[in-house]
């Protein structure tokens, strides 16, 4: 039997959805969740082409605009719509959302609470939202559909929304994504001098986007340097920090992370949390840039100043040498601080390589070329013991302290590497081939090769 170890990188933690697999709007489904305005069901699944009615839609931004999810006070206020009961769940949202100017009926009279949203009445609403007012942005009258999906447009808010008809009920995902977009959309105002509407103030400054000034949300950008645990930091390019001035600002510091987002490490990332708290994260997205590649470092070859995996050549952003965090497994720790050549990665003496590791190459900019590379160790062990409560494999480990499979069983081979999220070992199967020893040969003085 030979073994062969599973060289996969942690994925980031989410909303872990019983239909996951079917959602495409990832990013913007699992925002939306950690702020309380679109979760899942109680059994656990998000439903993401599900349609939402009218009501859940005035829900959603009354969520978003007020920070908060009840909206009780609101449903004995007077409105002209005679479907809205002040009993019914919605009332309070609905009624909110017509005195704010949000929604119109869909007649003098009437709201049609129950009736799907289509993408385009739910981007009326978020443009509105943003600020733009329906006679001045002329997103009234017959032409208010064609109007609002040139406004909508232009702003971004319907960026990677892939519903199969704006003008149709929109799916729960892509409405999702709408309103991931607005949030991360500017306000605007009129402006007396333009006639037009703009995103600054008559000072000149910046007007705040719509999550900082409805949902007092933060965004830094930068590039993920470090995990410790439940803390992080990037290196930031711009920042809502008050000394920012939209410039860099160095390291920033993020703490009590509920999340691991390891697998992020050395990537462009924004991160957004609330009222300029660092200890009170929403979530840390990567950026469109970041391409990364994942490849067993036996796998290298060395071509030049370069490295060469799947029969391509890659540079390093920093010409011939690449910074490098190690996953240290027999130390159980972290290494930082580290560069490597491509020499190293491919070293004339094969005994001095890591044979049980792999590489993720990380290219943050977009340039073709790396920034940094993320090694993980594995050991290898096998397992002569699995108790209730600890395992065997080389050295003994308990499930108190270590991240151990429930699928190892004695004679297995274990795959164990460094959590740095966790600050311990995890601990699972190593992917095993069984098959027919053809031929094996010494191939110099650390390894032998086997032929199945």
């Amino acid at each position: 039997m030979a073994f062969a170890m599973a060289f996969t990188m942690m994925a980031t933690a989410g909303a872990a959805y019983t239909d996951q697999a079917d959602i495409e709007a990832t990013e913007a489904v699992e925002m939306l969740n950690a702020l309380g305005v679109m979760t899942g069901d109680p059994d656990g699944a998000f439903r993401p082409n599900d349609t939402i009615k009218r009501s859940e839609a005035c829900r959603m931004i009354y969520t978003i605009r007020s920070n908060s999810d009840n909206a009780d006070k609101y449903a004995d206020m007077q409105t002209s719509f005679t479907d809205i009961p002040s009993d019914a769940w919605y009332a309070g949202y609905v009624k909110h959302c017509q005195a704010a100017g949000i929604v119109s009926g869909t007649s003098a009279t009437t709201f049609e609470p129950e009736r799907d949203v289509t993408g385009v009445e739910l981007a009326l609403m978020c443009l509105r939202v943003m600020g733009y007012d329906p006679e001045k942005a002329d997103i009234g009258g017959s032409t208010w559909s064609t109007r609002t999906i040139s406004l909508a447009t232009e702003a971004g808010l319907l960026d990677g929304v892939s519903t199969s008809s704006i003008n149709s009920p929109i799916e729960r995902q892509w409405a999702a994504q709408l309103m991931y977009n607005m949030i991360d959309a500017s306000t605007v105002q009129w402006s007396t001098d333009t006639n037009a509407y703009t995103q600054y103030f008559d000072d000149g400054t910046k007007r705040p986007k719509v999550g900082k000034e409805y949902l007092k949300l933060w965004v830094d950008v930068g590039t993920l340097t470090e995990i410790d645990g439940e803390n992080l930091t990037i290196n930031v390019n711009s920042s809502d920090a008050e000394d920012s001035d939209d410039k860099s600002v160095g390291p920033h510091d993020f703490t009590k992370l509920s999340q691991d987002y390891s697998s992020l490490l050395g990537q462009k990332v924004k991160v957004l949390y609330r009222d300029g708290k660092t200890n009170s994260v929403i979530g840390v997205y990567p950026l469109e840039d970041n391409t990364s590649y994942t490849v067993n470092m036996m796998d290298i070859e060395k071509d030049g100043d370069k490295v060469k995996f799947d029969g391509v050549s890659y540079g390093f952003d920093d010409g011939t040498s690449i910074q490098v965090v190690t996953l240290d497994a027999t130390n159980q720790r972290v290494v930082t601080g580290q560069t490597m050549t491509a020499a190293d990665f491919e070293p004339a003496d094969k005994s001095s390589k890591i044979d049980t590791a792999s590489v993720n190459f990380v290219d943050n900019d977009g340039d073709g070329k790396f920034n940094i590379a993320i090694i993980t160790e594995y050991l290898a062990k096998e397992v002569t013991y699995v108790g209730s409560d600890r395992i065997t494999a080389g050295a003994t480990y308990k499930s108190e302290d270590h991240n151990i499979s429930s699928d190892l069983a004695k004679d297995d081979f274990a795959a164990i590497s460094y959590n740095m999220y966790d600050e311990c070992l995890d601990i699972n199967p190593a992917e095993s081939v069984v098959a027919t020893l053809d031929s094996s040969k010494n191939t110099d003085a650390k390894y032998k090769e086997f032929e199945i």
